[in-house]
């Protein structure tokens, strides 16, 4: 998901900036009743842990083997330890199966995490769809499971999302 479709994307909110100006402490706006902003910092307590889902598919029904993505998810994998994440990682999981890890991730109480990280690794398109093992997903469907109202034990936690796929079937040489 890029800038402008994340604008669009209920309980995602942003504070307009001006290229040019000097990093400030992260604006929350609170999307509440009273719409008061609050200013506030990420908790990175370091007595906390943080939490990490990798979700990598190289092995599909219908489209190619995605070569070296097995040595990209165990480095990501062993960075994440390294920074003492707690990681979950799956492989070659089908649409079902990525919707019912998302669903788990969201019931789960992450009270005990300074932050949520996901990455996944995998086929895509360039309509903001993500590939897995059998068919394809809106990457939107499965963000939208870490929204506030369907997890609300994230709420002021930063969720980073890390997505390594193609978007289409045009290749371009760098």
């Amino acid at each position: 998901m890029d800038y402008v479709d994340a604008q669009h994307v209920e309980g995602i909110f942003f504070k307009e900036k001006d290229p040019d100006s000097q990093p400030e402490d992260v604006e929350m706006v609170s999307h509440e009743e009273n719409s008061e902003s609050i200013n506030a910092r990420y908790d990175m307590d370091r007595n906390k842990e943080n939490l990490a889902l990798i979700i990598n598919n190289v092995h599909f029904d219908k489209l190619s083997y995605r070569q070296g993505s097995d040595e990209d998810a165990s480095e990501i994998k062993k960075s994440l330890k390294s920074l003492h994440f707690e990681v979950i990682d799956h492989n070659n999981l089908s649409v079902k199966e990525m919707t019912h890890i998302f669903t788990d991730i969201s019931t789960k109480d992450h009270t005990k995490y300074n932050c949520f990280v996901c990455v996944i690794l995998t086929h895509g398109e360039d309509d903001n769809q993500i590939y897995g093992t059998d068919d394809k997903v809106k990457l939107d469907t499965l963000v939208e499971m870490l929204l506030p109202e369907r997890c609300p034990s994230l709420i002021g936690k930063p969720k980073l999302f890390f997505i390594q796929a193609c978007r289409g079937q045009n290749l371009t040489a760098v």
